[in-house]
């Protein structure tokens, strides 16, 4: 038998020519399938407010023969709530592919805190009809040197801090000869001059600085 690879180079029609090496699976749903569970973090605190999605991805002949990543289709999506607890119903046709539970993978994430957990394969678990899901999502890399600077800027409510939570550490630090530091992010530039925030170029900005501060 030729070579696969050998005969899409030529052009050649393979599906017709060769019998077919592998078949897509499908993943027959119960009646009223059912995702559901929740999301702490590292600490076992529950994480409101995060988008978790049920995926189907369907790796089909060519693109296993290519190497390309399979396409993935959004079929059910739920936002956990106060406790961190989340249900997603699923449509009862059957859908093609294996199915994954994604967590943050869309919608609002707080990237300086928390890394992404890995989808979890629920395709077994839904074909009896329920899934149940719970996801720890581990500290940024970052998160401990951030904290402290958090801390040391006067917490999280202090201009300083709220600039740290939302921008992350500055990627450069000036300090002039004047003693005014500046901080300095992709597009916006906070100076601060006795610990006070009095100057902000650029933006958007988290935190403009209080009139009557900017030029001293």
């Amino acid at each position: 038998m030729p070579d696969l690879r050998d005969i899409l180079r030529r052009g050649a029609r393979p599906l017709t020519a060769l019998p077919v090496l592998a078949a897509t699976a499908i993943a027959a749903l119960a009646q009223g399938a059912v995702v559901e569970g929740q999301v702490f973090d590292d600490a076992g605190r529950p994480v409101p407010g995060v988008v978790v999605q049920v995926v189907a991805q369907q790796a089909g002949f060519l693109q296993r023969l290519t190497g390309k990543p399979p396409r993935a289709t959004e079929v059910g999506r739920a936002v956990t709530d106060d406790s961190g607890l989340f249900r997603i119903e699923l449509p009862s046709a059957p859908l093609h592919g294996r199915l994954f539970a994604w967590c943050g993978a869309t919608g609002p994430w707080d990237g300086l805190r928390y890394e992404r957990p890995a989808p979890r394969d629920i395709t077994r678990d839904l074909r009896r009809g329920h899934a149940s899901v719970v996801f720890r999502l581990p500290d940024a890399h970052a998160w401990a040197e951030l904290r402290r600077e958090i801390d040391r800027a006067g917490g999280p409510e202090s201009a300083r801090g709220r600039i740290l939570r939302h921008h992350g550490l500055p990627p450069e630090r000036v300090v002039g000869l004047d003693g005014r530091e500046e901080w300095i992010y992709p597009g916006v530039t906070y100076v601060f001059s006795g610990g006070e925030l009095v100057e902000t170029r650029g933006g958007p900005a988290v935190v403009r600085a209080r009139a009557g501060a900017e030029g001293r």
